[in-house]
């Protein structure tokens, strides 16, 4: 988990560079990231179908988490399975 100061800055970086872009595409678990770690609720794999066509919004911090909103799916049927 990352440090809360350290959370705040990265939260803050993609709502300087992506926030309001649409999402084209979604790549998971390609790397690790230096922290040597990633989460995924449900199946990785489905999340390109389930985020692509969304809208990057606002990134905030949440304790030592990264949380990140996006605009309702333009496929209404797309659901992560859990």
């Amino acid at each position: 988990m990352l440090e809360i100061p350290e959370a705040m800055t990265i939260a803050r970086q993609p709502n300087e560079t992506v926030k309001g872009k649409k999402i084209a595409q979604v790549i998971t678990a390609e790397s690790a990231g230096m922290m040597g770690f990633s989460f995924f609720w449900g199946d990785q794999n489905e999340y390109d179908g389930f985020f692509k066509g969304r809208v990057w919004g606002e990134a905030c911090a949440n304790a030592g988490v990264i949380e990140i909103t996006t605009t309702s799916s333009p496929n209404p049927s797309a659901r992560l399975k859990t």
